[in-house]
């Protein structure tokens, strides 16, 4: 990677051209370091998620080759939910950092949202099952609940930060909340687990290749045109 800092100080000015390289591969810079924290939540909550709701398939009979315990289903579950949220809100804390203004408190509320909003569809679960929903039609509502609640959540950050990879992973959620909810138990797990999941840790790598790319092409813009500058 070049960096503004292999430029020594005793060289001529830069050229114009060499500016707006340079400016162009330090914006491409900042924006993988504070990617970079956001692909590695997708790729652990993908990965929490699709474990997660792999043990709820294997407990329910779904599972063909073996069976899980509710014991083992419901404490790994647990586990790989508060571990997400742990790693989440250490990264959290460190894409906060110089963050001010708008920003800062646009990424507050987006952050609080996921709270309010997952305690309000857990609370609901509750609700209808207090109302008489049995077990078979809670086993559908909250994964298929959850599902559309974070695929809304993306939508909403991708207009907020303008993401297309937010945009279509959240309506890829949605759409997977709907068709597990007519497919029902114990298949729509494998579905949520496999489509959903999966497709969150692909939206991670994702944004790290792309990434990557951006800062490769913003490398080579800059080495031309200090080449071209060098050229008698």
């Amino acid at each position: 990677m070049i960096n503004a800092a292999d430029v020594p100080d005793d060289e001529a000015p830069l050229t114009p051209e060499q500016m707006l390289a340079l400016s162009a591969q330090q914006s491409v810079n900042t924006e993988l370091k504070s990617t970079a924290p956001v692909a590695g939540m997708y790729i652990v909550w993908g990965v929490a998620w699709a474990i997660g709701y792999l043990l709820h398939w294997s407990n329910t009979g779904g599972n063909p080759w073996f069976t899980v315990s509710t014991q083992t289903t419901i404490i790994g579950f647990t586990a790989l939910m508060i571990a997400g949220s742990i790693y989440s809100i250490v990264s959290g804390m460190r894409i906060d950092r110089g963050v001010r203004g708008k920003g800062k408190f646009s990424g507050a509320i987006y952050g609080l949202s996921w709270a309010v909003l997952s305690t309000a569809t857990a609370l609901i679960g509750v609700a209808l099952i207090q109302a008489g929903m049995n077990s078979d039609l809670a086993a559908i509502y909250f994964p298929c609940a959850f599902t559309f609640m974070v695929g809304s959540m993306y939508l909403f950050g991708a207009a907020l930060w303008s993401s297309s990879h937010s945009l279509w992973l959240g309506l890829w959620l949605i759409a997977v909340a709907v068709v597990a909810a007519f497919i029902g138990k114990p298949q729509h797990y494998l579905l949520v687990a496999v489509a959903g999941g999966g497709m969150i840790i692909a939206t991670g790598v994702a944004m790290i290749l792309a990434r990557k790319r951006e800062q490769t092409e913003a490398d080579r813009r800059f080495a031309s045109a200090q080449g071209t500058a060098d050229t008698p």
